[in-house]
């Protein structure tokens, strides 16, 4: 895999690849990110996470901002029928 990776007919491997990379090497896998210039792992998770949170706090407004025109929609049934 690795003779493939260096050839240019794999460039995209699998993260489980790369660990297996690391661990062979010896190495952490924020040092293989750190030698191939990439973000560190921990650095990748957290900007995940926070764009989680921030998808979650998205979906929270939305839900608020639906359920209330769902109360409206049904106060102005409500009157109407009245």
């Amino acid at each position: 895999m690795l003779s493939r990776i260096e050839r240019g007919e794999r460039s995209d491997p699998y993260f489980s690849t790369i660990a297996k990379f690391a661990a062979a090497l010896g190495v952490s896998l924020d040092e293989l990110a750190a030698e191939a210039g990439l973000p560190s792992v921990r650095r990748v998770r957290t900007a995940a996470s926070a764009e989680a949170v921030r998808l979650d706090e998205d979906l929270t407004t939305v839900s608020r901002h639906l359920s209330r025109a769902q109360d409206r929609l049904a106060r102005a049934r409500s009157r109407k029928l009245s």
